[in-house]
């Protein structure tokens, strides 16, 4: 005859409970999305806008050209501040009856001034910009406005 353990109500329902805690624990401890790829961005930067590209049609790609004014990570040793750099990202005109499509705002680019952005190397000359981690600013600033060790700060 095989015998078999037998488990009581209250030792199941524990180790049930013990095993969401953990889950529970780790989900709220876990950082958001945003914050690992602006943590693993090769560049964190501000950049005052000299020219914004729009395409055609949206959703299309959007090219921002401009000044680094402020660097405040460059794990290439590539950049320096008065740079003249480009970055590509897709984009889409956002409106009240669109809704946000989850593509960085052309619009935003079309009119700011400063932006502050976590980049990556891209294709050819141009950067390209992680994963829609920027932010509009009114002026460049001598600490990031974006920072990489705050989780639940949008950018």
């Amino acid at each position: 005859m095989v015998s078999r353990p037998t488990f009581s109500n209250g030792l199941v329902f524990s180790a049930l409970g013990a095993l969401f805690t953990a889950v529970a624990v780790v989900a709220i401890a876990a950082p958001p999305p945003n914050y690992a790829i602006r943590l693993t961005a090769d560049f964190h930067l501000q950049l005052e806008i000299s020219d914004a590209i729009l395409p055609d049609d949206f959703p299309g790609q959007c090219r921002v050209s401009g000044t680094v004014v402020r660097l405040f990570r460059d794990r290439t040793d590539t950049l320096s501040e008065g740079q003249a750099i480009q970055f590509e990202t897709p984009c889409a005109i956002t409106t009240p009856e669109s809704g946000s499509s989850g593509l960085s705002d052309a619009d935003e680019f079309a009119t700011a001034e400063y932006l502050e952005v976590f980049l990556n190397p891209g294709l050819g000359e141009a950067y390209a910009l992680a994963s829609h981690q920027y932010m509009v600013i009114k002026n460049a600033t001598e600490d990031p406005l974006c920072e990489t060790d705050k989780a639940g700060v949008k950018c």
